[in-house]
């Protein structure tokens, strides 16, 4: 619960971070973001539906908020950007954000109830083996990143 919660936030908060200072995602797969986002938003569906499992849901919501803040940041540090102002940036940033933020909460509640209707086992594979399954799939478009490169700089 509240480990999960610290664990998700410390796991992409440097990432932020990082991409912040340095006004740029460069190295950082836009197919990794999404597909953690993807699940995480699942996960907390799932845990949404667990009876006494509201700190693994709030772990997930932490986890699909960074997701949507590095989303926003994919947006606003693109390259296309360098020639916009500092406040234009800002506000592609929070503007994404927020945009992929409540799309993800509509995205939730969208799939709890799914969760609700369907049978445990199905609501087991959407909830809980799919997420785990994005994550690793996650993985092989930062791993094409980094052979791009050469580099694990922006990860």
């Amino acid at each position: 619960g509240l480990a999960g919660t610290v664990g998700f936030v410390l796991m992409l908060t440097p990432q932020i971070i990082l991409n912040a200072r340095k006004r740029s995602t460069e190295g950082l797969s836009m197919g990794l973001v999404v597909l953690w986002h993807f699940a995480a938003m699942l996960m907390a569906a799932f845990y949404i539906k667990q009876p006494g499992a509201d700190a693994a849901a709030l772990s997930c919501a932490a986890f699909t908020l960074c997701s949507a803040i590095l989303e926003g940041q994919k947006a606003a540090f693109r390259p296309v950007m360098t020639e916009k102002t500092p406040r234009v940036r800002s506000a592609v940033l929070l503007g994404v954000t927020a945009l992929s933020s409540g799309l993800s909460a509509g995205f939730v509640a969208a799939v709890a109830w799914l969760l609700g209707v369907l049978p445990s086992n199905a609501s087991d594979a959407i909830g809980d083996a799919l997420p785990s399954l994005l994550l690793v799939l996650g993985f092989l478009p930062q791993f094409q990143e980094f052979l791009g490169s050469w580099s694990i700089e922006g990860y």
